[in-house]
C-alpha cells in the first residue's frame, strides 16, 4: 500500500489494529507513534500533577478560610463577652462606689446635726475613723 495511505490511516486513528500493523512495515510510522505516546503520557502526568497542585491549593486556601473565619467568630465572641463583662463588672463597681458616697453625704448631714458618731457609724455603716476624717 503506499506511503500516503498509511499516514492517512495513523491519522485517521492511530490505535487501531491496521496502524499496528503499519507499524511493522513503516519505521517512521512506528517512531510518530512512539512519539506520540510519549508525549501523551508526559501530557497526562504533567495533567495529573497540575490537578494535584491544585487540589493542594484549593484545600490550603479552604483551610486557612476557616482558620480566618474561626479567629474572627473567636474574636467577635470574646468581644462580646469581654463586653458583657467588662459592662457588669462596671455596673458593679459604680453602684458601690455610689453606695459608699451615699454613705458619705449623709454621715456628712448627720455630722452637720451634730449627731453622735458612734450612731452615724451605726447608720451609715461606715468606721468611726472614716466618719471623724470627714
Amino acid at each position: 500500500e503506499s506511503l500516503l495511505y498509511q499516514w492517512m490511516m495513523f491519522l485517521l486513528n492511530p490505535e487501531s489494529e491496521e496502524v499496528a500493523q503499519i507499524m511493522n512495515e513503516n519505521e517512521d510510522i512506528k517512531n510518530t507513534v512512539y512519539t506520540l505516546e510519549k508525549i501523551s503520557e508526559d501530557e497526562y502526568n504533567r495533567r495529573l500533577a497540575e490537578l494535584r497542585e491544585k487540589a493542594i491549593r484549593d484545600e490550603l486556601t479552604q483551610y486557612n478560610s476557616g482558620v480566618r473565619a474561626g479567629k474572627a467568630e473567636g474574636f467577635k465572641a470574646g468581644l462580646e463577652e469581654g463586653l458583657e463583662k467588662g459592662l457588669k463588672q462596671g455596673i458593679e463597681q459604680g453602684l458601690e462606689k455610689g453606695k459608699e458616697q451615699g454613705k458619705i453625704q449623709f454621715a456628712k448631714k448627720l455630722l452637720a446635726k451634730n449627731m453622735n458618731i458612734n450612731e452615724i457609724s451605726e447608720l451609715t455603716e461606715l468606721s468611726i475613723e472614716e466618719i471623724k476624717k470627714l
